[in-house]
């Protein structure tokens, strides 16, 4: 059935607008957005997540208002960053403390019981909020087999005034992202191959140099230091705070005193927790000016290198995920036998105008945005076409394309 097709109409309840039905897609209202955005967006996971969007919610106009009147995004020494980096030196601080506290403890008061359950908590508390460095991915594609990938990616990197890449692994994810591993902070691209495969060669381009900007960008929120600073306080403040303060647990011996007993200890954890949560807050303030120009920065330069039409539909693309869970389903349920990421491709490729343009004005609402870290969607389509860049710095030919497709 071609989507495209109306395969009935139904009337708009809010205004009366006569309204096309297209399989497999949502009905809405082009006059009064009516169920433009039928499924209400994910509540952001954990502390760092809710606290970012809080700030994002609060900063982000004033911020691009200031990026859309600079030139110049580049990276710089900020009073924000030399808080951010004193803070969190002494949020690390904390967790030597943490240990140093737990073994002064067994050592003056072995072999007490409460001793030891004092010093486990301090112990506990320092190996949860320890730096969690991100670890080498599987299947790192060799160099020597991929010598067309890793050409273009060398040469975006450079042309970006970034270093090589130590490798490139490909991942299931309608994605691409930027990582650092391991203790020497080894640089890869993570390829999501479903993302890589709809792209046009020239969105290719932009997406690669997007994440590839993450490495010269200066985003303090990548760097290890201020990063594990910020997770070590939402492990803590999400450790320590109690989910209630009265709780009797049922069949336990004397659990009314018990519960009577825990009523202080969970206000104090409570207190402590929010304080924490407090502390967490004002890192991520310090930062977050610096953390979205950077973000800014990433897409100034894709656009640069492969100029800011490609940078659009690039951006366009990233939010046709849906399409593509759809496609795979239709792909497996079926029990097909050919290519299933042709399939996806095509599925991309066959999306209705009707339901690009609802995905184009849910993107471009307010607060919309790709995940949490990034800036709202309309501010950087709104940065983007402000200097349009007509002539990339490279260009990615139809049979380099191919070529580089057959090598995956």
């Amino acid at each position: 059935m071609d989507g495209s097709q109306p395969i009935g109409h139904e009337r708009c309840p809010e205004c009366g607008q006569q309204l096309p039905v297209l399989a497999e897609y949502t009905t809405w209202c082009d006059q009064c957005n009516w169920n433009l955005q039928p499924n209400a967006p994910a509540a952001p996971a954990g502390l760092f997540a809710t606290l970012y969007l809080q700030l994002g919610q609060r900063f982000s106009q004033a911020l691009y208002a200031e990026v859309a009147a600079q030139s110049d995004l580049r990276p710089r020494l900020t009073t924000g960053k030399v808080a951010a980096f004193a803070l969190a030196s002494l949020i690390h601080l904390a967790s030597l403390l943490l240990v140093a506290a737990g073994a002064l403890i067994l050592w003056l008061e072995w072999p007490h019981l409460f001793a030891f359950i004092l010093a486990g908590l301090f112990f506990l508390l320092a190996w949860g909020g320890r730096p969690r460095i991100p670890s080498v991915p599987p299947d790192v594609l060799p160099r020597e087999k991929f010598p067309q990938l890793y050409q273009l990616i060398d040469s975006i990197s450079t042309t970006i005034g970034g270093r090589p890449i130590d490798g490139v692994a490909l991942v299931p994810s309608y994605n691409a992202a930027y990582t650092q591993a391991g203790w020497r902070r080894r640089r890869y691209i993570l390829l999501g191959y479903p993302l890589f495969y709809v792209l046009a060669p020239q969105e290719k381009v932009a997406i690669l140099a997007h994440e590839l900007a993450h490495g010269v960008n200066g985003d303090p929120l990548r760097g290890l230091f201020v990063g594990s600073a910020v997770n070590s306080l939402a492990y803590w403040a999400t450790a320590l705070r109690p989910t209630r303060i009265w709780q009797v647990t049922p069949g336990m011996p004397l659990a009314i005193f018990s519960a009577i007993f825990m009523v202080p200890v969970n206000w104090a954890m409570r207190a402590l927790a929010g304080l924490l949560r407090l502390i967490a807050q004002g890192l991520l303030t310090l930062v977050f000016r610096d953390s979205q120009r950077a973000e800014y920065l990433a897409d100034s330069l894709a656009a640069q290198v492969a100029g800011s039409a490609a940078m659009l539909s690039g951006l366009e693309k990233l939010y046709l995920l849906e399409s593509v869970r759809t496609a795979v389903q239709q792909h497996v349920l079926g029990n097909a036998k050919s290519d299933m990421f042709a399939a996806i491709k095509s599925r991309i490729a066959s999306v209705p105008a009707r339901e690009l343009e609802r995905l184009r004005r849910v993107n471009l609402a307010e607060f919309a945005r790709l995940d949490i870290t990034h800036p709202p969607t309309p501010h950087r389509v709104s940065l983007l076409r402000q200097n349009p860049i007509l002539q990339p710095q490279m260009v990615l030919s139809a049979a380099a394309d191919a070529n580089l497709m057959a090598e995956l």
